[in-house]
């Protein structure tokens, strides 16, 4: 009996051990994660009452209204070109890619009969004159004579025919440019058609480009346009002449140009009405390509030295809007009167001036980072005064009031 007492209460000892470890591994879980949650909980209301405040200058600089857009790349001329006799083609002088000069022969075809024909007509003109030489010598009457006439202009007619489908008996490219298309190779029959054929401007030849491709396409080097879209809100805001800027790929550098073009129909999609503007690039910038998309902004409004103050620095309560102005004796609320908003700047018309110090609240996260997210410097056009300057290659966009 003594054995049976002492092995249970072994037991109850053993499984009052293990209830215990138990107890104290719980406990110090709870503590861990208690810990965990005070130290999160710690850390981000320290982050949201670190929100600091800056110091900032009212400024005097240039302020833009813009409309934006998304558009395409072309080449400022298009030249869709096809042989405008029959034949079979004897030699393809290019490849998609190569850069051509203006008249350069892209390809031929065999000539042959066509050679003959012109030979042909040279010779009938000549019997032609020889007959109205012969009948003036022998006195032949006036009837004759214009007869002889008639037929000297008919076959001065047919030469100039045939000596003109000698000539279209080889492609040339109208201008100088970069082969963008081909269809053609050497012993292909072609048939020949009439006409001009031409997508951007320049004489083509052979067919409208809705009825066949191109046996050749040759675009423009180094000169381009931009064709968009501006919705029909905002498209009275746009004027031919307007400066734009275009943010293009991966190019380090803004693309400048003006507006061209500001179409009169307006195209419709799911029941949004929109119309076709076309930008001119100015100058030559590298690294553009046909087909390539374009970030756009028209300023179609500038304003020049306007004072101004990070929109951030605007505090707003119902119709009043104010800012924290510092002076020598603290910061002093001071009630302001604005005017445009652009780029995280606001126009400031009345209330402040020139040179004032305001106090603006910059988040946690953008105070720590070291950069100022409320500079108003401007990432204008260059070729002007000022922050934000002028328009290069433009005559800067439209100042004062608004249109």
């Amino acid at each position: 009996m003594k054995l049976v007492s002492s092995w249970g209460t072994s037991v109850v000892q053993g499984f009052d051990q293990h209830r215990v470890r138990y107890s104290l591994i719980v406990a110090a879980l709870v503590l861990v994660v208690g810990a965990m949650i005070w130290g999160l909980t710690n850390a981000l209301s320290s982050g949201s009452a670190q929100a600091s405040t800056r110091v900032v200058d009212v400024t005097s600089g240039t302020m833009q209204e813009t409309v934006s857009g998304s558009g395409t790349i072309t080449a400022t001329s298009t030249e869709n070109l096809n042989f405008a006799v029959s034949g079979e083609v004897t030699a393809v002088l290019v490849q998609t890619g190569d850069t051509v000069k203006k008249n350069a022969v892209l390809a031929r075809i065999d000539a042959a009969s066509l050679e003959a024909k012109v030979a042909q007509a040279r010779a009938a003109v000549a019997s032609a004159e020889s007959r109205l030489a012969s009948d003036q010598d022998s006195g032949a009457s006036s009837a004759q004579i214009n007869a002889d006439v008639a037929a000297i202009t008919a076959a001065q007619s047919n030469l100039s025919v045939a000596e003109s489908d000698l000539e279209d008996s080889a492609i040339r490219s109208p201008i100088k440019g970069t082969v963008s298309a081909l269809d053609l190779v050497e012993g292909q029959f072609v048939t020949g058609s009439s006409g001009t054929s031409q997508a951007s401007g320049g004489a083509g030849t052979g067919t409208d480009t809705a009825a066949a491709s191109p046996q050749i396409q040759v675009i423009s080097v180094g000169s381009w346009t931009v064709d968009l879209s501006v919705d029909d809100t905002q498209i009275a805001n746009v004027t031919q002449g307007d400066q734009a800027t275009m943010t293009v790929g991966d190019l380090s550098s803004p693309v400048f140009g003006t507006v061209s073009s500001v179409g009169l129909v307006a195209d419709s999609t799911s029941g949004v009405s929109s119309f076709p503007v076309t930008v001119a690039v100015t100058g030559s910038p590298t690294g553009l390509y046909a087909g390539m998309t374009t970030d756009v902004s028209i300023v179609y409004r500038q304003l020049n030295d306007v004072l101004q103050v990070p929109s951030l620095a605007i505090t707003r309560d119902g119709d009043s809007q104010s800012v924290e102005l510092i002076t020598a004796e603290g910061t002093q609320t001071r009630e302001v009167t604005t005017g445009i908003t652009s780029g995280g700047q606001t126009q400031i018309l009345d209330g402040l001036s020139s040179g004032d110090q305001v106090e603006i609240a910059v988040p946690a996260a953008v105070a720590g980072t070291g950069e100022d997210e409320t500079d108003g410097a401007g990432r204008g056009f260059p070729g002007g005064n000022g922050d934000r300057g002028g328009f290069q290659g433009g005559g800067g966009a439209r100042g004062g009031g608004a249109r």
